[in-house]
């Protein structure tokens, strides 16, 4: 999937030379908008000089940046993304002789005048920057660059800064490449700017831009390796960090049951969110609600009903930020129809707005289920990470498909292979948000008769069961001491909650409340104590529990 939807250049420098337009470049710019493309000119000139200058020339973008990053030209709209710079200032420096051009919000001079400037604005108690264009100083209200003003646009189009490419030459450019995806300098850009560009073209000034339009990075040919947009997967023993990349890759994560697959997609999702990426999460079991206390994310269907797929991908998937599909209240028929359903909107979104970025999916197995496999990669395709304790059940289209395979190993590491990298041991990042694995599934699930828990005392059955763990903590809350006390000397809580739920550490501080029972502890503290532990691991919903079941 081609992941550029927009092109972000400079004027000054990239798309002139010696103050001339670079006819070849705007020819270029102007077969790419017939593409699709969008494109934004971001320049700090005030608008007035920019069209006596080039007449007609913003006619020929989709939306003008002026003031680096202060004014915003969206067609017959004009908007000021700042307040002026104080007219103290403006007065202070004509008073000193220095010329001074006034836009909208900035002013501009030649550098010769920074150190005027620079004592005039300590003089007057103003915050305002100072930032270098070459030859030229422009003073503006602090926090605004053209990455700010660029991202205004990008708003507005509906896009993310990761679905454009960023193109200057200056000073003052630093900030649009690295807001965009891809940052790229001509070959005539200053030093320091061709230093951290992704990209430096081999041509000068509008001729390079010209070259960089009939690419292959726009036409997703090329997948340029961007460092600076890396995730942290983990650390070898030794402390060396793994890393993987950010964008225009597909990974698959592998392991046996409970190994911590669930945890690893909830982990790179995390940090996806955090660099801007948008996320789709797909979540059958109910493992990542956890994510919701991250900024900008949305959990869809934790109790509520899902929209139909198109529905839901138009109302939640945003240049930024992630959406977790909650599918655990679905029973499978249902869910494999919902995924089905999902598919076709989800390519036509991509494919529209390069959105989103990412889709994790947690389970792979089950969606592979769905016909003709459809919400896995197709080829070409990138951005997809498949979790499963199954691979076998994936075409082989899908496993051909994956760049990067993560393997889970005993003991909570994972093994990482993948371009270039084959690492046996890592040790898996800690996570910023909570995880429980199967989370919905064991709390709100019914279990079979024969998996759940059968309330005992030492004369035999009580006649009740729990095919759950919140039917288990609301029988807890109530039943006689002769039942507790029963239990915690065969040890059945914890074995309950280990094999049938597979929760280890939770099984062991069950397993340590009930030898202190045993010992003849007080039982109504442990009741207590038991379900706080179980509420503190898994039922962090304030829903009620469900009535627990009579058997006869």
């Amino acid at each position: 999937m081609n992941l550029i939807r927009a092109l972000a250049v400079d004027l000054d420098g990239t798309l002139t030379t010696g103050g001339v337009l670079s006819e070849t470049a705007m020819r270029a710019i102007d077969e790419q908008r017939r593409r699709g493309l969008r494109a934004v000119l971001v320049t700090g000139r005030i608008m007035a000089e920019l069209e006596a200058d080039f007449p007609g020339l913003p006619g020929r973008f989709d939306a003008v940046v002026t003031e680096n990053g202060c004014v915003l030209h969206a067609g017959p709209v004009t908007r000021e993304l700042a307040d002026p710079v104080d007219t103290a200032l403006e007065h202070e420096l004509r008073r000193s002789q220095v010329p001074l051009r006034r836009g909208r919000v900035l002013l501009a001079c030649d550098d010769w005048a920074g150190g005027l400037a620079y004592d005039a604005i300590a003089r007057l108690g103003l915050d305002v920057q100072i930032v270098h264009n070459r030859g030229h100083l422009m003073l503006l209200p602090p926090g605004v660059t053209k990455a700010t003003g660029l991202t205004h646009v990008l708003d507005e189009f509906g896009l993310s800064p990761h679905n454009a490419v960023g193109a200057g030459d200056a000073e003052n450019d630093h900030s649009l490449l690295e807001c965009c995806e891809y940052g790229v300098a001509v070959a005539n850009a200053v030093p320091g700017l061709a230093r951290r560009a992704d990209l430096v073209l081999e041509e000068f000034n509008g001729t390079g831009i010209a070259a960089l339009l009939k690419g292959p990075l726009l036409s997703g040919g090329l997948r340029l390796p961007v460092p600076r947009r890396r995730l942290l997967l983990g650390t070898t023993p030794a402390g060396t960090p793994v890393h993987l990349p950010a964008a225009q890759t597909n990974l698959l994560i592998s392991g046996g049951s409970g190994l911590g697959k669930s945890y690893l997609i909830g982990l790179l999702a995390e940090q996806l969110t955090v660099h801007g990426y948008s996320v789709l999460v797909i979540d059958p079991e109910g493992d990542h609600a956890g994510l919701g206390d991250l900024p900008d994310t949305l959990i869809a269907g934790d109790g509520h009903a899902l929209p139909d797929p198109a529905t839901l991908l138009d109302l939640a998937v945003r240049p930024r930020g992630a959406v977790v599909l909650d599918l655990s209240r679905m029973p499978p028929p249902a869910r494999d129809r919902y995924l089905g359903a999902l598919a076709a909107p989800l390519r036509a979104l991509r494919a529209a707005r390069g959105l989103p970025h990412w889709v994790l999916i947690d389970e792979a197995h089950q969606s592979a289920a769905a016909p003709a496999n459809p919400i896995h990669p197709a080829d070409g395709e990138y951005g997809y990470c498949l979790a499963t304790y199954q691979p076998h059940l994936l075409t082989r289209e899908s496993h051909a498909r994956m760049e990067w395979r993560i393997r889970l190993i005993a003991g909570g590491r994972c093994a990482v292979h993948g371009p270039d990298t084959d690492v046996p041991v890592i040790v898996p990042a800690a996570r910023r948000t909570f995880h429980q694995r199967h989370l919905r599934k064991y709390t709100e699930t019914t279990l079979s008769a024969e998996r759940g828990f059968h309330f005992r005392t030492d004369a035999g059955r009580t006649g009740v069961i729990a095919l759950n763990l919140r039917q288990f903590t609301a029988e807890l809350g109530r039943c006689p001491p002769a039942v507790l006390r029963h239990h915690a000397a065969g040890g059945d809580f914890s074995r309950w909650i280990r094999d049938v739920h597979a929760a280890h550490d939770l099984a062991a501080e069950v397993r340590s409340i009930e030898e202190v029972l045993a010992a003849d502890g007080d039982a109504d503290l442990a009741r207590a104590r038991l379900t706080d532990i179980v509420h503190s691991h898994y039922l962090t919903s304030s829903a009620p529990a469900d009535p627990v079941a009579p058997i006869g």
